[in-house]
């Protein structure tokens, strides 16, 4: 009776809340650990029910292990009896098996977490002996006495991102065997945001609200617009680019060529330049300028009748003058 009595005692010391403040950073319950022989919800299951969290995945026997309560007599006892939050489980359903060791494993997932920070703690009682305890297959060196007895166990080390194993090896002679385990885990409540929902950020391994516009930020993470300008989360303005205008055509017309003069004709009439070409580096060309102005009109060289008789007379009256000063001898 006394050895039943220890026990129990030690159960009560290792079933407080799991959640905790280590390192000074808030951590949550690995809430895909289990004890051996529970359902979904961590309530002890019914004798001889099938195991749903733990496997034999080595020795004598593999496969799924069996539920042993007290409903079903030996070996409870002298095995500890059952409680509401763990049963002992075994090989077969009268707990028998053949000598060898048998390799027990129930598996979590980290994943999203900080598997650095993350703690398990417990109790195993096993018969006969544990011979050892593997995270993801690296042997932590714990053992256990044939005593029936709890025996507290602590993990630190040896986790990964994702799902990790854990392996609980115990070692029979002859006759029945079996393994009882309780045990809590804690880890950090986030590594990356992608622990976290979409409305919040990881920050020191823990998962708060994204902060809304005018609210100081380091990162854009920690913002609800994802955006953090001048360490101030904002919301970005739309900015709308206008489409560029037409660009006129840029040569200028040329005039038209002066008209020649008439004799006695009317005056030659200057010819319209055509317009300029459009630009042709733009997307959206303008039309030519406006056509160049006319040339300038020939001038009237004609004469009204009469006008130059006089003057041609006087022309004439002079080239005599000079014939005959040219002709008359020189007096000596």
């Amino acid at each position: 009776m006394k050895l039943l009595h220890i026990p129990c005692l030690t159960l009560a010391l290792v079933s407080l809340p799991s959640t905790s403040w280590a390192g000074g950073n808030p951590t949550s319950p690995i809430t895909t650990l289990f004890n051996t022989g529970v359902d979904a919800a961590g309530v002890s299951l019914a004798d001889n029910a099938l195991e749903l969290h733990y496997t034999l995945t080595a020795g004598p026997v593999t496969g799924t292990p069996f539920v042993a309560t007290s409903a079903n007599g030996f070996p409870i006892p002298p095995w500890i009896g059952d409680s509401a939050i763990s049963a002992h489980i075994g090989p077969s359903l009268t707990t028998d098996g053949p000598g060898g060791d048998y390799t027990y494993r129930t598996t979590f997932d980290l994943t999203g977490f900080d598997p650095g920070s993350a703690v398990i703690t417990g109790v195993w009682v096993t018969d006969n002996g544990g011979a050892d305890i593997l995270v993801n297959g690296t042997s932590l060196g714990l053992t256990h006495p044939s005593d029936l007895l709890f025996q507290e166990f602590t993990v630190t080390t040896g986790f990964v991102a994702g799902v990790n194993t854990l392996d609980f090896v115990v070692s029979n002679v002859v006759g029945p065997t079996g393994l009882r385990v309780e045990m809590t885990g804690s880890v950090a409540e986030c590594l990356t945001d992608a622990a976290c929902a979409a409305t919040e950020y990881c920050d020191a391994s823990v998962c708060v609200d994204k902060k809304a516009d005018g609210e100081p930020c380091v990162g854009a993470n920690e913002c609800l617009s994802d955006v953090c300008t001048d360490n101030e989360c904002v919301t970005p303005r739309t900015t709308v680019t206008s489409g560029q205008g037409g660009i006129g055509g840029n040569a200028t017309g040329g005039g038209g060529t002066a008209g020649a003069p008439g004799s006695g004709g009317a005056p030659g009439s200057g010819g319209a330049g055509a317009g300029g070409d459009p630009d042709p580096t733009t997307t959206s060309a303008g039309g030519g300028d406006a056509a160049g102005d006319g040339g300038s009109d020939g001038c009237d060289c004609r004469t009204t009748p009469g006008s130059n008789r006089g003057a041609g007379a006087l022309a004439l009256v002079a080239l005599l003058i000079v014939a005959r000063g040219a002709a008359r001898p020189r007096r000596r």
